[in-house]
């Protein structure tokens, strides 16, 4: 993912606030440790659909603390009947007084008519670690 700062957000007539848009792609990893073994990394899927400003993630943050979005999870199958991969209501929350820094990602379905399952991983505390 990476982000384009202040981003204007605009009405008909003039521009209501700045913003950070974050956008991006995603692939879905299965980590393995054969036994004695380093751990071994196999891409399961990487999103193949560039979509908004050219990318399976659109969301932006205004306060530099929470992301909300959307995400297309492309890794299940096309729906033909409305057009659209599943689409998912996306935020990321980074958590206070965390050493290191942690953020919440969290998952969710916006309506069955864009999608009944999904499979990017939700619930998640991310850990930084650079």
């Amino acid at each position: 993912m990476h982000k384009n700062e202040q981003e204007p957000y605009e009405d008909d007539t003039s521009i209501m606030y700045y913003k950070d848009e974050i956008v991006g792609w995603f692939e879905l990893l299965e980590i393995t440790t054969p036994t004695g073994q380093v751990a071994q990394e196999t891409v399961i899927h990487k999103s193949k659909i560039r979509w908004g400003a050219n990318s399976a993630i659109n969301a932006g943050a205004t306060d530099g603390i929470e992301m909300v979005g959307i995400i297309q999870d492309t890794s299940v199958p096309f729906n033909k009947n409305n057009g659209w991969f599943t689409m998912c209501d996306i935020t990321l929350t980074i958590m206070s007084n965390t050493t290191p820094i942690q953020a919440e990602w969290i998952v969710e379905l916006i309506h069955p008519a864009f999608g009944s399952h999904f499979n990017v991983p939700t619930n998640i505390t991310m850990t930084k670690i650079n």
